[in-house]
């Protein structure tokens, strides 16, 4: 699994994490020509709602930099 540092390019279902920062942030960096995907983003929510992570973000640097932050609590995952 992933821990302080991380495993670079752990496969996670149909999602690779690139970067564990501080046991606290998962990274997700792209390279990819078109925007970041709604289906990409519900991929990122699906794994943050199974694992004790709260934050992931997806950077792409593709055409069009841009980033998205994903934030899913520990206690609403809870409830």
């Amino acid at each position: 699994g992933c821990s302080d540092g991380g495993d670079a390019d752990s496969l996670i279902g149909q999602l690779t994490i690139d970067l564990v920062v501080n046991n606290a942030v998962l990274v997700n960096i792209l390279s990819e020509d078109a925007l970041i995907s709604p289906e990409k983003i519900e991929l990122s929510k699906n794994y943050l709602r199974l694992s004790n992570f709260e934050v992931l973000l997806i950077l792409n640097f593709g055409i069009e930099t841009e980033h998205k932050r994903i934030f899913l609590s520990n206690d609403y995952k809870n409830r």
